[in-house]
């Protein structure tokens, strides 16, 4: 059992690391910063080969679930589009990513450990989120440097300046993990560090000026709100002041933001949106190909130079893959989802999981997010906590307010029996045990 742990911290140790320097992946890189590989691609394909050869030696078969074959499904699908897309060249260019994203979420995703396991995870990436929400504040405000001289602040270092958007959608999850320990017992220190770190993240978010990532924050929030229900009211109540205060401290940005300023209207969502619309009568079912939109939108409008993406996940895939590439999308998606209701009954964090990919969902309605790396590593962690969660399933868990019958099993200490609370151990049920093991 000991070699066990071993091998599986080892195995985490690297993995946060990764979830740590997630935000800061663009400014980690070799050369130029639109050409060059960064330091966090490095870690990852040494973290991913790192359990793919773990997955080798387990001596245990490992199955994949239907959530993890319907992503297969569709990447797969996407690479497929490389035969009738209208940008080859393109969709050959994106199959390399799109191919180690679904490799690295396969090899997590079937990862298993126990929930110290994953509180070790937690903690790197909100340090990680905290760290990125310090550098965006102190680059912005003491600095005083923005973001393509716009009011919208970013980690600038040198040349080399990260994308707002970005920056706010890789903060979500850290946001949401600090929101599920609200209220936690604990020591005064450990319950002011949680608030300082909530407070800064959510700033940090707010002056990014990402209106995707505000939404998504909203409804993060939103739902732990209702998930706490009264329990936590103060907790909540305090909350919601700071982060009231922190809008109006923000409100430059937000204006700047709502009111289209420094933003060309011919670039503008709404209108990248109605380009791509116009094209997909010629693309419906099977789509132009992956990563074909900027070639449509270059096709289909009467712009010089191609807007950099659909800025939506849902009408980019609907044009590039068709509605055969959005139906494999929404079905995995949608068992992802499942994978998490059944999860957050088990553990905070899954219910911070649950919300957080709930958020990227909303956020993905303004911005792609489907090649970012952070909304793959938020699917791989809902594949370790879902199997946690089958197991203890079927070990006879408290789920949903009731313990889960199952036949009595040997253990070290003689035969295992259901829990003394459980309302199915009547005496009818307790006699007929005893006829099933006469039987045998």
């Amino acid at each position: 059992m000991a070699a066990n742990k071993n091998t599986v911290y080892f195995l985490l140790v690297p993995l946060g690391v990764y979830c740590l320097l997630l935000p800061f992946e663009e400014l980690l890189s070799f050369g130029k910063q639109e050409e060059a590989a960064t330091l966090v691609r490095y870690i990852g394909m040494m973290v991913g080969l790192l359990f793919v050869l773990n997955l080798l030696t387990m001596r245990t078969p490992f199955r994949l679930g239907p959530a993890q074959v319907w992503a297969i499904l569709f990447i797969g699908f996407g690479c497929l589009s490389y035969w009738w897309s209208i940008a080859p060249a393109a969709t050959l260019q994106r199959m390399p990513t799109s191919l180690s994203l679904l490799c690295f979420y396969l090899a997590i995703g079937l990862f298993r450990t126990d929930q110290k396991g994953i509180d070790l995870l937690g903690k790197m990436i909100v340090i990680g989120g905290a760290a990125a929400a310090c550098a965006i504040i102190y680059t912005y405000h003491v600095i005083g440097l923005s973001f393509m001289e716009s009011h919208r602040a970013s980690i600038i270092y040198g040349a080399k300046a990260m994308n707002p958007n970005d920056l706010a959608f890789s903060l979500l999850l850290p946001l949401s993990l600090l929101l599920s320990q609200l209220g936690r017992k604990g020591s005064f220190w450990a319950w002011a560090v949680r608030w300082w770190a909530l407070v800064t993240i959510a700033y940090a978010g707010l002056i990014t000026g990402s209106r995707g990532g505000m939404l998504g924050m909203a409804v993060i929030i939103c739902l732990f709100a209702l998930h706490k229900g009264a329990k936590r009211m103060r907790a909540w109540a305090g909350a919601l002041i700071i982060i009231a205060t922190l809008v109006i401290l923000s409100s430059d940005v937000l204006l700047q933001r709502a009111t289209l300023q420094n933003e060309s209207i011919e670039y503008t969502r709404g209108n990248i949106w109605r380009t791509g619309l116009t094209a997909l009568p010629d693309y419906w079912l099977l789509g132009a190909g992956m990563d074909a939109y900027p070639i449509i939108y270059l096709k289909h409008s009467n712009q010089q130079r191609s807007a950099a993406g659909s800025h939506s996940t849902y009408i980019g895939t609907l044009v590039e893959l068709g509605v055969v590439g959005l139906f494999f999308l929404a079905v995995a998606m949608l068992l992802h989802y499942r994978a998490l209701r059944v999860a957050h009954q088990q553990s905070e964090t899954a219910f911070a999981l649950k919300a957080v990919f709930l958020g990227m969902l909303t956020m993905a309605t303004v911005y792609d997010i489907l090649y970012l790396k952070t909304f793959w590593m938020v699917l791989a962690l809902t594949m370790i906590l879902s199997a946690g969660a089958v197991r203890l399933r079927a070990r006879g868990a408290y789920i949903s307010g009731a313990f889960t019958r199952i036949p009595p099993r040997i253990t070290a200490g003689g035969f295992g029996q259901p829990p003394a609370t459980d309302p199915l151990r009547t005496a009818g049920n307790l006699q007929g045990s005893a006829d099933m093991f006469k039987r045998t």
